[in-house]
């Protein structure tokens, strides 16, 4: 599924959005860096295109935590022998 993910760098900016009825962008929140929007979020949204990077991500390796979407990471198979219990 296509996603837009914030560039870390964004972290931290004010987030703008749409309000169609009224025809005004009004300041929402804050941007979180490496947060997922789908397409019809990021329609809504009024901010600069270069914080966001398009994304093909499965619906099935992302999750929510606090109300934001996020990427779930894939340990390597070097990083899980490193945890192996002795």
């Amino acid at each position: 599924m296509l996603y837009y993910k914030v560039k870390p760098e964004a972290d931290g900016e004010t987030r703008f959005v749409r309000n169609p009825k009224r025809h005004v962008i009004v300041a929402d929140s804050s941007l979180i860096g490496n947060e997922l929007y789908t397409p019809g979020e990021f329609r809504k949204l009024a901010n600069r295109r270069d914080w966001f990077i398009p994304t093909k991500t499965p619906k099935t390796e992302t999750f929510f935590s606090f109300g934001a979407r996020f990427e779930m990471h894939r340990e390597t198979k070097a990083e899980q022998t490193l945890y192996l219990p002795f």
